[in-house]
């Protein structure tokens, strides 16, 4: 918003805010059902925890007509949650600088993910 980029910005929460929404209402849980998480549903929940987010985060460049096509915003959102440093963009400086934000979100958040779980299997 430093930047003058309302429309874009704007995109932006509007997406995080249905994210929030739709996170809220498949959180409800039903007491009693499910007890215990053994490892091959923990597994298939990162994997599909992973995806959708990826799916998600791919909304507001294509929203944004900064990466046109869904596919190529999968792929750029998903090589930033995965940290691959893969990219299809030639040339990155010319998104807003709210993409530019998100794109590096994406790939600090899978930083700090990784750094957690590495602690966790310390402890």
């Amino acid at each position: 918003m430093i930047y003058g980029e309302y429309h874009v910005a704007l995109i932006y929460l509007v997406t995080a805010a249905v994210c929030f929404i739709l996170g809220k209402l498949l959180s409800f849980r039903h007491t009693g059902r499910f007890k215990e998480l053994y490892v091959r549903e923990g597994f298939t929940a990162v994997a599909l925890g992973w995806f959708v987010m990826s799916v998600f985060g791919a909304i507001p460049f294509v929203l944004t007509g900064e990466i046109p096509f869904f596919i190529d915003a999968l792929f750029e959102t998903i090589s930033g949650f995965t940290t691959t440093g893969s990219s299809i963009l030639s040339d990155v400086e010319a998104l807003s600088y709210a993409s530019l934000f998100w794109r590096s979100f994406t790939t600090g958040s899978a930083v700090w993910a990784y750094l957690y779980l590495l602690w966790r299997s310390c402890r």
